[in-house]
């Protein structure tokens, strides 16, 4: 197997050398036989280290060829062969210390049996045989021992290098771990701070579409209304109500003799001034009718004397307009009974109160005379201890 190895490492180094040593020529600029010293030491160096293993065998078979042969006293240097074999052990492997150990022991057993009279000792040929074979167990001993310890210990390092080659790959994967994730935090914060602004942002526009919505829904209902109906508590239902009716009496005559804008001007004055009185006493301004209204006291809101404010603000209503210089007269019709109201419409939606009780309320608006509040009896039997009043029929 060895001088297979050699044969095969012989020919591909010769390859190998060959072409080096081309090189150094051309190199140089020389022939074959002027060829630098320096080009044959580096090729030298270069083939005993690649064959360090043959070489060693090789010496070790000359250096055991020539004790044997040269050296008279040959029993006295057995134990230089323990040399070569705990090097082939320590170098070679256990494999190759034990094969050269029984190749040793076999060598000197050749030697004992063709020339015993060098290993003759004081003693019997079986004592001399008997020394012999201790020591070539010995040598094969120590030559598997030292090998052994060897490969332990080249399997240690082994060993080791393979667990610092992976603590370094994982070092390496914590280290791209710990900057993924420092990337990922600094992009992270980045989002979340990102995040933050959009929704920042986001609530500042719904506050603001709020804000648009609750103006628009305190400029076309009453606040009652608009409160209860961003609640969500704002019910359809069957309740008693007093429901008032108001109109102006020659406001026709009067806007047709004046300007439009004279005309808006005064009836917004007007609304002005019967707005907060109407509101005061809890009522609910359901609508405008031209230069009339309609209005629910104890709708939305509940309360017990829905009758006695609704009576108390028809009453202001009337001093209000007597006393503010205008060119028209007010008449107020009130009826007070079980009424439906709720949201009514379909896209657009209003607050309202339908039944008998708002008819009746709309056709006593129509009987009163100008200056005047007409009430049905179901008002009046609820109010007579506040008020004075006068049966029409």
């Amino acid at each position: 197997a060895g001088h297979w190895l050699f044969t095969q490492r012989g020919t591909q180094q010769a390859r190998g050398a060959s072409s080096q040593f081309d090189w150094c020529l051309e190199r140089a600029g020389l022939g074959p036989p002027f060829a630098p010293l320096s080009c044959l030491v580096d090729r030298a160096k270069r083939y005993l280290l690649e064959n360090f293993e043959h070489l060693f065998v090789l010496v070790t078979l000359l250096s055991t060829a020539g004790v044997n042969y040269l050296v008279p006293a040959k029993l006295a240097f057995l134990n230089f062969y323990f040399l070569p074999i705990i090097l082939a052990g320590y170098y070679l492997g256990r494999r190759s210390a034990v094969l050269g150990a029984l190749l040793c022991s076999l060598m000197i057993s050749i030697y004992v049996v063709l020339f015993p009279e060098a290993f003759q000792i004081k003693g019997t040929p079986i004592d001399v045989y008997t020394y012999v074979a201790a020591w070539a167990g010995f040598l094969i001993l120590a030559g598997a021992v030292v090998g052994r310890l060897q490969e332990k210990l080249a399997e240690e390092v082994r060993m080791t290098s393979a667990l610092n080659t992976v603590l370094r790959h994982r070092e390496q994967e914590l280290t791209d771990a710990n900057k993924t994730l420092k990337d990922y935090g600094e992009n992270l914060e980045l989002r979340v701070r990102d995040r933050t602004e959009e929704l920042e942002a986001s609530k500042r526009a719904v506050e603001e579409m709020k804000t648009k919505v609750e103006d628009t829904l305190y400029a076309t209902m009453d606040a009652s209304v608009a409160n209860l109906l961003i609640e969500g508590r704002l019910r359809t239902e069957k309740r008693n109500v007093a429901v008032m009716f108001s109109d102006l009496s020659g406001f026709t005559t009067y806007s047709e003799d004046r300007p439009p804008e004279l005309v808006i001007r005064d009836l917004n004055r007007y609304l002005a001034d019967i707005e907060p009185i109407i509101l005061a006493y809890r009522g609910h301004i359901d609508k405008y009718m031209g230069d009339g209204t309609m209005c629910e006291f104890g709708a939305p809101l509940d309360s017990d004397a829905y009758r006695l404010q609704a009576v108390l603000a028809a009453i202001k209503l009337q001093e209000r307009v007597g006393a503010g210089d205008y060119p028209w007269t007010m008449r107020i019709g009130i009826a007070s009974g079980l009424a439906i109201t709720g949201m009514i419409g379909s896209r657009r939606q209003t607050y309202t109160a339908i039944g008998d009780v708002v008819n009746l309320a709309s056709r006593l608006e129509k009987l009163a005379a100008p200056g005047r509040i007409l009430i049905d009896r179901y008002t009046y039997e609820d109010v007579a201890r506040f008020v004075e009043a006068q049966k029409k029929r």
